[in-house]
């Protein structure tokens, strides 16, 4: 019997938070493996796939790919008064607050909770010079909770290249470990934005 998945289990429960993870659009779960592989073992909690989107009554932290992170972000937004949802992680996904990008916007200063936005500097779907504008929104309105992460790589090299996996990995891990001890303005772990 492998004693690794019932501990996490276990750890979850005592902890009562879950994490799930909202894959991009058309990307199959078995490509995300390897990438939330190495996050369970940093995070030391079991990894749920969220793509029917039904918030859970425990607290909770998602984690979203491409349009995944866009439609998580709606759906916060829609439940926010009935969901335990303490922050988000949204790679290669963004508001588009001012409409960058050929579908609708979605105002930061009205989601709530922190949010780190991972982008790609060569992102082929996503283009950095549509994404970044969140960051320039958040910072010129000084728009709290948000912070912003530029790693090199592409919209799907972050769940492939080791070296980018091992990056992209280490700062969800610290991101979540400050949500999950509600340390936002406390620590100095993390600044208001992060470039």
């Amino acid at each position: 019997m492998n004693t690794i998945p019932f501990i996490l289990f276990l750890l979850t429960k005592i902890n009562s938070l879950r994490i799930l993870f909202a894959p991009g659009s058309n990307v199959k779960k078995s490509f995300y493996k390897p990438f939330l592989t190495k996050l369970e073992k940093k995070i030391k909690y079991p990894i749920e796939y969220y793509d029917d989107f039904t918030l859970p009554n425990e607290k909770h932290i998602i984690i979203a790919h491409s349009f995944g992170g866009t439609t998580s972000i709606c759906n916060y937004l829609l439940n926010k008064k009935s969901t335990n949802l303490l922050g988000s992680v949204i790679v290669n996904s963004h508001f588009n607050q001012r409409n960058k990008m050929p579908y609708f916007p979605i105002n930061q200063h009205e989601v709530d909770i922190p949010i780190l936005t991972i982008l790609s500097s060569k992102d082929e779907q996503l283009p950095l010079h549509a994404s970044i504008d969140d960051f320039l929104v958040s910072h010129q309105e000084n728009i709290p909770n948000k912070y912003y992460f530029i790693n090199h790589g592409t919209h799907f090299s972050s769940f492939v290249d080791p070296i980018q996996m091992e990056t992209v990995t280490s700062q969800i891990a610290n991101f979540i470990k400050e949500v999950k001890y509600d340390r936002f303005g406390k620590s100095n772990n993390y600044k208001n934005y992060i470039i």
